[in-house]
């Protein structure tokens, strides 16, 4: 009869003990204004509120920015994501308006493409 492998005993799970707790300066806002910028530390969501200041024109009250390291930016992505399927699922699709797509943000710059000794 073959032996069973045993195999090395694990470690114990640590599980942090969080807590979170409100800052005393902590509000909420409502936004319905983003833009987004990058450096190679962080990346930066500006956040506010747009309002109409005439018949065709509004003004962007910029409120806030938040910073995120890039592993946090990534993470919160992941968040929304999850969060939008569960908002969806529940109430039905939400569709960007068509030639919204352009108002993300203006195209990110590319990275020039190195050519190899086999490329003429």
């Amino acid at each position: 009869m073959p032996r069973k492998k045993r195999s090395a005993p694990s470690a114990p799970k640590v599980v942090p003990n969080i807590q979170p707790c409100k800052a005393t300066d902590f509000r909420t806002l409502y936004v319905n204004w983003m833009q987004g910028s990058f450096s190679p530390f962080d990346i930066t969501l500006a956040v506010g509120q747009t309002r109409p200041t005439g018949p065709s024109s509004f003004e962007i009250e910029h409120q806030a920015n938040i910073l995120f390291n890039p592993l946090e930016a990534k993470v919160a992505v992941v968040m929304l994501a999850n969060l939008i399927r569960v908002f969806e699922s529940n109430f039905g699709e939400v569709k960007i308006p068509r030639g919204m797509e352009s108002q993300f943000a203006p195209p990110f710059p590319t990275i020039p493409e190195t050519k190899s000794e086999g490329d003429q």
